[in-house]
């Protein structure tokens, strides 16, 4: 579960899901810190996880300790020389969850995870190109919206962002020789350009003529005079690893657009763009991602930190009304219903 700003509620969605189904052999943990009791920045109070009985949690050395016998110790393990532990919940508890910060160990705590006995995971985390909820492992992503983003019609800007976001997808988008019959991209260089774990390259590469050429840079960061002066020879496609934002689209856009040169990304949620941007390079099918943006539903919090909290009816019948066939839950619906549980 992911949030479009910092403290939109992701803790008490996962709390409640949690209380709504306390019988499911969960796994839980966060891509940060998660728990504490109060925020580190605003020093504002925050919501404790609440742990079911036969819960999997992964958490650090001080929880433990502070846990006793309300958790059995499962195992260790060390990720970038920080030590997390992974425990089941022997009764209902609340307590801290964290995890690892990179991609990798995130996704080997999810595997480790489900070796212990975990059916299904919840992962409380961020949205960004170097989440884990871009990860390939992840069914579906939940995302929260809430007022500490901004108003009703700024939410439902990001919405319509997020929602063209998802459509952004080529299944049938290759490097190297595909399945049969499926559309592709020949790689004329040197293999050291690919990420093994994921086999795409790292570098970004511009295609003519059928060929994948390596530009020698791996972020259009830096190196935008570079990619203008390659942008001349009016290439069919480039192909972005990292990010690419308004800064960068401001400088690119006349040149993608003039040569109908398709941009390629790793994942949708790499482009940092306005919704206008995306809706200039969609309508003319200038923009493709190997990887989908999935999701599942949209949970609405109507609180925000340091900000008088929006009325919590018309900030759900603002978003229904806008999204009629959206799927949209309500935190504090969600709550009740776990609370007479």
């Amino acid at each position: 579960m992911v949030g479009l700003s910092k403290n939109a509620g992701k803790t008490s969605l996962l709390n409640a899901i949690l209380a709504n189904a306390p019988d499911l052999e969960w796994g839980v943990f966060s891509t940060g810190i998660d728990g504490e009791e109060e925020d580190r920045v605003y020093k504002s109070p925050k919501p404790r996880v609440k742990i079911p009985a036969g819960c999997y949690f992964c958490t650090d050395t001080q929880s433990v300790e502070s846990l006793g016998s309300r958790a059995s110790i499962l195992a260790s393990r060390l990720f970038s020389g920080r030590k997390l532990w992974f425990l089941k919940a022997e009764e209902e508890l609340e307590t801290v969850i964290t995890g690892p910060a990179s991609v990798l160990e995130q996704s080997k705590v999810m595997l480790n995870m489900r070796a212990l006995g975990a059916s299904k995971i919840l992962v409380d985390g961020s949205l960004d190109r170097k989440s884990i909820a871009l990860d390939r492992l992840l069914h579906l992503s939940v995302m929260v919206l809430g007022a500490s983003f901004g108003s009703s019609k700024e939410i439902i800007e990001e919405i319509n962002r997020i929602n063209l976001l998802q459509s952004i997808y080529s299944p049938n988008l290759y490097f190297g020789k595909p399945a049969s019959g499926a559309r592709f991209y020949s790689f004329a260089t040197n293999k050291d350009s690919f990420d093994d774990a994921e086999g795409l390259p790292q570098k970004v590469l511009f295609n003519k003529d059928g060929a994948w050429y390596d530009t020698g840079f791996e972020s259009l960061m830096g190196n935008l005079d570079k990619m203008q002066k390659i942008m001349q020879q009016e290439p069919d496609a480039i192909y972005v690893p990292t990010a690419y934002t308004s800064l960068m689209h401001e400088k690119l856009a006349p040149a993608l657009i003039q040569g109908k040169t398709q941009l390629i990304v790793r994942h949708p949620f790499q482009l940092y763009l306005t919704l206008a941007e995306l809706k200039q390079l969609h309508k003319r099918s200038l923009i493709k991602a190997f990887r989908r943006l999935f999701v599942g539903f949209y949970a609405l919090n109507s609180t925000a930190v340091g900000k008088s909290p929006q009325d919590a009816l018309k900030f759900r019948a603002a978003i229904r009304k806008k999204f009629p066939d959206m799927r949209v839950i309500d935190i504090m619906e969600l709550e009740d219903v776990g609370r007479k549980k």
